[in-house]
């Protein structure tokens, strides 16, 4: 199922290896939180600045049904995973990235290609 975003309300970027996450309503008015899993550590077993680490799993996207009347207003509430759901469309997907790197400051350029490389794995997901 592909998921067509109508307004992105709260970009989450994750703190203490917390996904990042991507609150979204959808053209039927439903509530979404997509979520971009972190990897683990770098080989050397810290990450960049000390912090959690910043790259995610390229292939794994996850999305989540948000519970009408649960939580604030572009917040996550209360989660409950969608197991139909892969991904929302490529050209929207393209439009989250874009806001996404507002909160990549200090991520490297290089990186951003995991960001691409994610969500060109999602587009053809399920296509085969």
């Amino acid at each position: 199922m592909l998921y067509i975003i109508k307004r992105v309300m709260n970009v989450d970027p994750g703190a203490n290896g917390a996904p990042l996450s991507v609150t979204f309503e959808s053209f039927f008015h439903k509530k979404y939180c997509l979520q971009f899993p972190r990897c683990a550590p770098h080989v050397n077993g810290s990450a960049p600045n000390g912090g959690a680490p910043t790259v995610f799993d390229p292939p794994v996207l996850e999305v989540y049904s948000l519970r009408k009347g649960k939580g604030r207003e572009g917040g996550a509430g209360e989660q409950e995973w969608d197991k139909n759901a892969k991904a929302v469309s490529w050209r929207e997907a393209r439009k989250i990235l874009h806001k996404l790197r507002r909160h990549m400051i200090g991520v490297e350029e290089s990186q951003h290609d995991t960001y691409e490389a994610m969500l060109y794995a999602s587009k053809n997901e399920g296509r085969e």
